[in-house]
């Protein structure tokens, strides 16, 4: 039985009716990469603004509470730095290619 079904999945392949496509689209590491950042970047876009939200609320709703005021600003801060490096994340790799010639 599992010779038949072997055969059955390999006969195509043997006559060349079967083709694998790329299922990334990528041809290159660096075009795969840059695919990958792209990605990163667009969820980073979507979360971030929701986190400084979340922030923005926990330090409104911290009603003079100094640990959950501090909390909340630190939230803000560390989404709007995670935004930033996602951002310049685009522009580290062209940097980098200028540096290491790939």
């Amino acid at each position: 039985m599992k010779k038949l079904i072997l055969m059955l999945l390999f006969i195509p392949m043997v006559i060349g009716a079967a083709t694998i496509e790329n299922p990334i689209k990528s041809e290159s590491f660096t075009e795969l990469f840059e695919v990958i950042i792209d990605w990163i970047i667009n969820i980073a876009l979507v979360i971030a603004p929701l986190i400084i939200v979340y922030g923005g609320f926990l330090h409104i709703t911290s009603a003079g509470d100094p640990a959950k005021s501090s909390q909340g600003k630190k939230v803000i801060l560390y989404a709007a730095i995670g935004l930033l490096v996602a951002l310049l994340a685009k522009s580290l790799i062209g940097i980098l290619e200028e540096i290491v010639v790939i």
